[in-house]
């Protein structure tokens, strides 16, 4: 899970929202400084506890196999990849600061595995 506070709140799932695939798939390319062979991009609502979440679902798949997978909502994003920890958490806060520009990371990092 990643964590949004202040104004990241609602900033990457609109801007991301707001990308078609091809350019989606540009904008990642340049984030990953990876080639992406496939991606999927959706929008829409989760049903959680009697309301309604605006969403982005992102499933990334790079050249080297590695696959990323994203449920982006407003305060917040599920995560997953087939890659290592570390791997994954520089990817995503590359993500992060190309589509957020500055972002605050937290002192310590949580990670957790399922």
């Amino acid at each position: 899970m990643v964590q949004f506070s202040g104004k990241e709140i609602g900033e990457l799932r609109r801007k991301i929202g707001e990308l078609n695939v091809k350019e989606a798939k540009k904008y990642f390319e340049e984030a990953l400084n990876e080639k992406v062979r496939s991606i999927s991009l959706a929008r829409g609502k989760l049903f959680y506890e009697d309301q309604f979440l605006e969403m982005v679902y992102l499933r990334l798949e790079t050249d080297d196999n590695n696959e990323y997978c994203f449920e982006i909502y407003d305060e917040s994003a599920y995560t997953s990849s087939n890659t290592d920890a570390m791997t994954f958490y520089g990817k995503i806060v590359s993500i992060a600061k190309y589509f957020l520009g500055k972002i605050e990371l937290p002192k310590n990092r949580l990670i957790g595995f399922s």
